[in-house]
């Protein structure tokens, strides 16, 4: 989900900045004349440009890496993802699971987790589950953890049942994955 508003108020401040800073050399006498005052103001373009590139691009998800790993092994990986981000006690459940696959606690948060690892955008089915699977364990929060991206129905059933969606994105921004 790309919030376009954050990027245009960045590159529009980084433009403001670079028109005042290159006043700002013009006026104290450190560009001379015009001409290196727009060669300045270019190269601080250029240089916004390509950081927004390298933003855009950084977190590009390794399909190699999703591919190899087993539904298990995503499971596993979603555990050690939970315990680093500071869920005290974090635990697998049963095989039958009744819609979570992993339980994560911390303090007054009973997390229950629904794990999917796929190639294509994760559905409302998964969100069902987690959110029905609440009661049988006693959560007071759902999520549904995936390597891919959700549906925007799955989406919505979230956002109704307060279900909190990780995508592959996010975990890869979490550096585990990586």
């Amino acid at each position: 989900m790309k919030n376009t508003s954050d990027d245009s108020l960045l590159v529009i401040g980084a433009v403001v900045l670079a028109v005042i800073w290159s006043k700002r050399l013009l006026i104290f006498g450190i560009l001379s004349n015009l001409f290196w005052s727009i060669v300045v103001f270019l190269v601080l373009i250029i240089c916004i440009v390509l950081y927004k590139f390298y933003l855009k691009h950084r977190y590009k998800l390794k399909p190699k890496a999703w591919e190899k790993m087993s539904g298990q092994a995503f499971e596993d990986q979603v555990v050690i993802w939970l315990k680093q981000n500071g869920f005290a006690k974090v635990s697998k459940t049963e095989y039958f699971d009744r819609g979570i696959d992993i339980l994560a606690i911390n303090s007054d948060l009973v997390l229950g987790v629904q794990v999917k690892r796929s190639q294509r955008p994760v559905g409302v089915s998964a969100v069902r589950a987690a959110v029905a699977g609440l009661r049988s364990y006693g959560c007071n929060k759902a999520m549904v953890v995936t390597n891919a991206s959700f549906t925007k129905q799955a989406i919505i059933l979230a956002q109704d049942n307060d279900c909190l969606l990780i995508d592959g994105i996010k975990l890869q921004q979490s550096l585990i994955f990586n």
